[in-house]
């Protein structure tokens, strides 16, 4: 019954201490051996780093760009099938720029009278002689 009771030893406890990073890391060395880095030069490596970020900068307004307009498609498509379900539609003119939204039995009607007066729709086949 003890046992059960018996705290148990911490982990933290039985774990060996770490080593701290500066132990691992070996140590630089104290002389100079004359070797070093050749400077940058015009054309190398900085030309490559700006013509990669300018690409990289690219391609996210692209990514960024093509989600916008997926997501605004996206957005247009659900209000004009929630307009279809509650029995209302819409439509777009460019001339002059506007958004007509009204029932659906009101826009069956004024197409339907779009045609009949249209050049060459029904109204002008019953006037002429």
């Amino acid at each position: 019954f003890a046992r059960c009771i018996a705290p148990r030893p911490s982990l933290q406890a039985a774990a060996s201490p770490r080593a701290s990073p500066r132990a691992v890391l070996p140590d630089a060395p104290e002389e100079d051996d004359g070797v070093s880095a050749p400077p940058p030069s015009e054309g190398d490596d900085l030309g490559d780093f700006g013509l990669r970020r300018g690409l990289g900068v690219a391609v996210d307004a692209v990514i960024v760009a093509w989600s916008v307009v997926i997501n605004v498609f996206g957005v247009a498509f659900g209000l004009g099938l929630l307009l279809n379900i509650s029995g209302y539609g819409y439509r777009v003119r460019f001339d002059p720029p506007s958004l007509e939204i009204s029932s659906l039995a009101r826009m069956r009607q004024s197409n339907l009278e779009a045609r009949y007066f249209a050049p060459g729709g029904a109204f002008e086949e019953l006037t002429e002689p």
